[in-house]
């Protein structure tokens, strides 16, 4: 290698045998088409449309139709950056002029908004939703964590886009997803966005989350209208929903339109909503005995005290997975963790045995209880150990993940990882972590790891140990 006099590098000639390796090389002006579209497939939009300026050949590949069938319009930014929303909203309506009609997949994205970032969503959003309205046949739809209740103060701006929204989805008539988790709409609104997609494709629709879809205060479950609504969807197999928008009769819809087909329904029960109501044993038990293979998850919300969960957690429920979030311990009053947890157990030991009997008068196999348990107690002055070792012993036939925040002594989880090596129990997901431990319990703690990680590596298991500090290993 030698430099010449402006100094710069000048390369040796190459051996006779590294010219053939470049003879070998791929032209990038002749790549097959069928390479261009994966590459293409592996490219964000704006990667996309730089791409295609390379050539004629490959702009005209960017129009291949199965580059488009998944299309999100994000109107997320910063508040200094609203700006930069015009390019955005125009390139997305451009787009909706050539390429609506392959579109399958839309997902609609506008997280926390400002009032000048509302109104430009709504009006790109009404000009776009125009142009697909008779164009776009869309399988699955996508409008999560709006939280109109929150951003959208502007009742006018937010009016316009439930009307556009509506009248877009009400022409819809093969949806097969419709997920608008965290939208926090008002009950009018949010009963005509509901209304328009059961209209419009209730018979196909197999996944529906409307969870948070109402903000919360909201008691929507004795509304006859929401009701009506909720009959129009007749091929349910999965549904995400809040406790305050079941009822008796809510569920006994579902048990008659949806009967062999629901197969997953999860249930938020909020603190800030209503949930005093209680639905009959017997409609749980008709549900399942019309949806022989349904599987319940429940998630509590910001929810401790035992009068609360043991109510609405009734034997007749067959869990897949409970999650209870205690919320913080501000009043400073007794939760009666313990006895939650020991409800839990009794009602898994009464549901196996109600199982059993069931099963043998109108079902062909057995149901377990819950293989996943998720329990977060902000609550520093109850422990909980004997009761969390009776549950997991309890339902150790089904129970295949564990995930514990709060105050727990070594010990137990010691006493956990020994069951878990006499293979008592069968878990393939621990993850806990202590609040307050100390300095020598934090040593104790690292030994019971060292100790049993040897099984954990050999089972290929997935525990993890920490404390509060180390929240971020459970994600």
């Amino acid at each position: 290698m030698d430099t010449d006099p402006d100094g710069e590098v000048e390369m040796e000639q190459a051996a006779p045998d590294d010219q053939s390796d470049t003879d070998d090389q791929v032209d990038w002006r002749n790549l097959p088409d069928i390479v261009l579209v994966d590459i293409y497939r592996c490219l964000d939009n704006n990667d996309r449309f730089n791409m295609a300026l390379v050539c004629k050949h490959w702009n005209g590949m960017l129009n291949t139709a199965c580059l488009w069938r998944w299309f999100q319009v994000d109107s997320t930014v910063g508040h200094f950056a609203v700006h930069r929303l015009s390019k955005r909203h125009d390139r997305a309506i451009g787009f909706a002029y050539v390429h609506a009609i392959h579109v399958r997949y839309l997902t609609l994205k506008c997280l926390h908004p400002s009032f000048m970032t509302c109104k430009r969503f709504q009006r790109a959003m009404t000009r776009f939703l125009a142009i697909l309205y008779n164009k776009a046949r869309l399988r699955e739809f996508y409008m999560r964590n709006m939280e109109f209740d929150r951003f959208w103060r502007v009742e006018t701006t937010t009016v316009r886009l439930i009307t556009s929204l509506s009248r877009f989805l009400r022409n819809q008539t093969r949806l097969q997803v419709f997920d608008v988790f965290g939208a926090q709409l008002s009950l009018t609104n949010g009963l005509k966005i509901l209304n328009s997609v059961g209209l419009g494709s209730g018979w196909s629709i197999t996944k529906l989350n409307i969870e948070d879809f109402f903000h919360s205060r909201i008691a929507a479950f004795p509304v006859p209208r929401l009701k009506a609504i909720l009959q129009l969807f007749v091929n349910l197999r999965h549904i995400n929903i809040n406790y305050n928008c079941v009822c008796n009769e809510v569920l006994e819809n579902l048990g008659k339109n949806c009967a062999g087909s629901l197969s997953n329904l999860s249930i938020k029960v909020y603190r800030n909503d209503p949930h005093f109501h209680r639905i009959d044993r017997s409609v749980w038990l008709g549900l399942h005995q019309a949806c022989p293979g349904l599987k319940v998850s429940f998630h509590f919300d910001n929810i401790g005290r035992y009068e609360v969960i043991s109510s609405i957690l009734v034997p007749e429920v067959r869990l897949r997975s409970l999650h209870i979030w205690s919320g913080y311990d501000i009043i400073g009053i007794d939760w009666h963790l313990n006895d939650t947890l020991r409800h839990i157990s009794a009602t898994m030991n009464r549901t196996l045995g109600s199982d059993c009997n069931i099963c043998n008068k109108t079902m062909s196999h057995t149901y377990l209880f819950a293989e996943v348990l998720s329990l977060e107690f902000e609550n520093d002055r109850e422990w909980v150990d004997e009761s969390l070792l009776e549950l997991i012993d309890a339902c150790k036939r089904p129970l295949r993940e564990v995930e514990f925040i709060g105050i727990l002594m070594v010990s137990t989880i010691e006493a956990i990882c020994e069951m878990q090596l006499q293979r008592k129990i069968n878990l393939t997901r621990f993850h806990v972590l202590v609040n307050r431990l100390t300095d020598a319990e934090w040593a104790e703690l690292r030994h019971v790891e060292d100790t049993y990680h040897p099984m954990i590596v050999e089972r290929d298991l997935n525990f993890v140990f920490g404390t509060a500090a180390d929240e971020d290993l459970l994600g």
